[in-house]
């Protein structure tokens, strides 16, 4: 069995005895709750698209049919079902290192690296639609560029068409996949002064304009309850472009493992190592001001899905040691991508020495980027695309100049160790309120009025009313019961003296920073200020809390108005 192989179905079956650690529980994660909702409608008979569903969702809503069918429509059985579709796009991607000719080192530091990817990763236990797109849409790339390396075989050019437009109807933004290569070939007989419309060229083509047109009609104008918003800028153009402007940091972040590797010296000479240090400066302060991931809602440090009503504690990552460390080496590992890239520039002379699959993953890399100034929202977990391109750009160019040494591997765990560490977190935590929530309605014969988070009085209200048309109004209700996470600090001396430490650099030395632009609700009751009323108090392990000298627990109760 091949080596790379072999390694991959070990970490297959790693990865399906953690999921059934991390994600044990039937409960919607984020805005999955839609989707999951949308498969039952199709079991139904309903077929007409929620309002409130943005991307095109047939191929994915069709594949959670059948698989429904056979396992059963609920959150826990096409959460798995997005975990194993997770890890075939991850073997396709190492499918198409194996066609770039990557030595196997690089390549399953790579699957890792992509597995592990704090978006990919947090999006294998959901129901949302980006892994589904993701498994399309390197499915794809990997039979154009089998076009592009194999002779031009029109078998591939069809089956990489049939692949963009399973895409197109996950996301609308699978045409690109389509455009991408249309301008490649374009590219290519320009290249070589044979722009001619023969019969060969027409054919190779052909396909891929069939896909994207049947991919735009299907997307638009299959039947939904309300308008389609894809491509509606739902926000001034100002703040997109910020947005836009301060995630262009992920796709080094995201590959900062593989950059710890490069074979670059910082400060060879004096010229150089002045530069380096400068970047170095500025990218440690850029990255702990801004919190590393600044535009996400999915991926932060302290916790995921921590928009709404984030509180800042002293956890495992939480705290300005970790931060302060955690910024100092994603810098250095950056600034070494920088120098090294700089270096590149400096040797490039020709332009027209990119490959067709250079073009090719350039252009589809750049239009996932810019797309993204139109699109009627903009999330983290939408740069994936982008950063596919980018990484396999710089994989097929530069592994020969990467070494796989004992500090790549440093980061590659902690990365992973980080992203399983919040993902513990938010499934033990969220696996617990969920059960409280449903023994609250029970106990107390509540629904809409238990406070949990905006996915759960969504969800709650339209399978309360039987709704799949995403019309109706969710009015607010009035709050009585409450579940909640919350932190108690044991009498560790150690403990102590780190908080006091932090408190102190806090105020005299370095500001603790917390994610960007998150919001907490003030008017919130706080289960510590209702520990003699609590109904149910249960405490879980955490890797956050626990390793600090913490103690957490979920606990819910009621107000006296009852």
């Amino acid at each position: 069995m091949n080596g790379s192989l072999a390694y991959f179905i070990v970490i297959i079956k790693l990865s399906v005895v953690w999921y059934y650690v991390l994600m044990f529980g039937n409960y919607p994660v984020n805005d999955d709750w839609i989707f999951v909702r949308q498969v039952e409608a199709f079991n139904q008979g309903i077929f007409t698209l929620s309002a409130e569903s943005d991307p095109s969702f047939v191929t994915q809503g069709f594949i959670g049919l059948l698989w429904g069918k056979l396992f059963g429509i609920d959150f826990l059985s096409l959460q798995i079902l997005t975990f194993l579709t997770t890890l075939i796009g991850a073997l396709v991607f190492v499918l198409i290192l194996k066609k770039l000719n990557v030595k196997k080192p690089i390549i399953v530091f790579a699957a890792l690296l992509l597995f592990f990817n704090p978006v990919v990763f947090v999006s294998a236990f959901t129901f949302m639609t980006e892994n589904y797109y993701l498994v399309f849409f390197v499915s794809s790339i990997y039979f154009f560029l089998k076009y592009f390396q194999n002779n031009a075989e029109q078998k591939n050019v069809i089956i990489g068409s049939a692949l963009l437009l399973l895409a197109t109807l996950v996301r609308q933004v699978g045409i690109l996949i389509g455009i991408s290569f249309i301008v490649v070939l374009i590219v290519e007989r320009l290249r070589k002064n044979e722009l001619k419309f023969d019969r060969r060229f027409i054919l190779s083509f052909t396909p891929v304009i069939i896909s994207i047109i049947f991919g735009l009609l299907i997307s638009f104008y299959w039947p939904r309850f309300g308008s389609n918003r894809a491509f509606i800028l739902s926000e001034d153009l100002g703040p997109r472009l910020k947005n836009m402007l301060l995630s262009l940091h992920y796709f080094p972040l995201f590959l900062f493992p593989l950059f710890a590797g490069l074979k670059v010296k910082l400060f060879e000479n004096k010229f150089r190592g002045v530069v380096s240090f400068l970047l170095f400066a500025l990218l440690v302060r850029f990255l702990y001001v801004f919190d590393f991931y600044p535009v996400g809602n999915v991926f932060y440090i302290e916790e995921i899905y921590t928009k709404s009503d984030f509180r800042s504690t002293f956890s495992l990552f939480d705290n300005i040691f970790f931060k302060s460390f955690f910024a100092v080496l994603t810098a250095y590992c950056i600034t070494k991508f920088l120098v090294f890239m700089g270096l590149k520039v400096k040797a490039f002379k020709y332009a027209y020495c990119f490959s067709a699959t250079d073009t090719f993953l350039f252009i589809l890399g750049s239009l996932n980027f810019l797309v993204l100034i139109v699109s009627s929202d903009f999330y983290d977990r939408y740069l994936v695309p982008s950063f596919v391109c980018f990484f396999l750009l710089f994989i097929k160019n530069f592994a020969n100049e990467v070494n796989i040494d004992k500090r790549s591997v440093f980061c590659l765990v902690l990365i992973a160790f980080i992203v399983f560490t919040l993902q513990w977190e938010f499934s033990s935590k969220s696996r617990l309120m969920w059960k409280q929530a449903w023994a609250l309605s029970e106990k107390t014969g509540l629904v809409t009025q238990i406070s949990l988070n905006d996915t759960y009085i969504n969800y709650i209200i339209t399978q309360k009313q039987n709704d799949f048309t995403g019309l109706i109004e969710r009015t607010s209700f009035e709050k009585k019961c409450f579940v909640q996470d919350y932190s108690l600090e044991s009498e560790s001396k150690l403990l102590m003296a780190t908080q006091n430490l932090e408190e102190y650099i806090d105020a005299n030395v370095l500001e603790k920073k917390k994610p960007y632009l998150v919001n907490k609700k003030e008017d919130q009751p706080r289960a510590k200020k209702h520990l003699d009323a609590l109904i149910f108090n249960q405490e879980y392990f955490s890797f956050l809390l626990n390793t600090v000298g913490k103690r957490a627990f979920v606990a819910s109760w009621c107000v006296d108005n009852m």
